[in-house]
């Protein structure tokens, strides 16, 4: 059973059971690599997926390859905001690309760059987004909040990142984040995220194994047995049950056995 005691607005639990490994930021772990990452055409899933891809009017660079590592010395054309893809591509990293036809291919990333950003300091009592989850990708850095400088790639050893700052568009949505010392990501790269403390009321904590896109569950031996708020130290998720399912978010609240669920 978990034991906790109230500090500063959440509750810290101090029993041996709960490990308090530090948690992963840009800021604390080095990183890998030391410029852009680069992934050859056969380390992409390439699927079809015709679908509408805005450019916002920008000048966007056309790539040869799904792998956007051939830069073709062209770009879209600015007087044209709408475009019509016809295949998505995943790198392992979990960069995005598009084929607007004819294997013209262009970056998520670049699609989604607004003209200016916002930065705002992440509260990790109120954001909704105070941790967010690589799956342990190597998700490209940038040194700049529009994402603009590709610096180095994430550590694949972690999952869960905080976040420091967020860089919102025009319309208020999440572009980028800072996971310390100046160094963004986009968040399109990285696949759930949680509040860096969320509330957790009193009964049984659960085990869970994730199998690629699938998650399971089982109640464990632990326990909350005061309600509250408490730190997370990761976060994961993926679709429930058998079937389509649906999607599911759990959240670490110490050891293996401490895992809550939180939608």
């Amino acid at each position: 059973m978990i034991q906790s005691k109230k500090l500063g607005g959440y509750v810290d639990m101090t029993v041996s059971k709960i490990k308090k490994v530090c948690l992963a930021s840009a800021t604390l772990l080095a990183l890998t690599g030391a410029g852009l990452a680069v992934s050859s055409q056969s380390d992409n899933q390439v699927l079809a997926a015709v679908q509408t891809a805005s450019s916002n009017g920008g000048t966007i660079p056309i790539y040869a390859d799904a792998a956007t590592t051939q830069n073709t010395g062209k770009l879209l054309d600015p007087s044209i905001s709408e475009w019509q893809s016809f295949n998505r591509s995943e790198a392992q990293n979990g960069s995005v690309s598009y084929d607007l036809g004819g294997g013209q291919w262009v970056k998520a990333v670049d699609l989604s760059r607004p003209g200016s950003v916002t930065i705002k300091d992440n509260v990790p009592s109120t954001d909704t987004d105070g941790l967010v989850a690589s799956d342990k990708k190597p998700v490209q850095i940038y040194s700049d909040a529009q994402l603009t400088q590709p610096t180095s790639t994430l550590s694949t050893g972690v999952n869960a990142w905080q976040i420091f700052r967020t860089a919102y568009d025009v319309k208020g949505h999440p572009f980028a984040y800072d996971l310390g010392n100046n160094q963004w990501a986009y968040q399109g790269d990285f696949y759930t995220s949680s509040p860096a403390i969320v509330y957790v009321p009193a009964g049984q904590l659960e085990s869970i194994s994730r199998t690629d896109s699938r998650i399971s569950a089982q109640s464990s031996n632990e326990s909350i047995a005061q309600p509250g708020y408490y730190k997370v130290w990761d976060v994961t998720g993926g679709l429930s049950g058998a079937g389509n399912g649906f999607f599911v978010r759990y959240v670490k609240l110490g050891n293996d056995q401490q895992w809550f669920a939180f939608n």
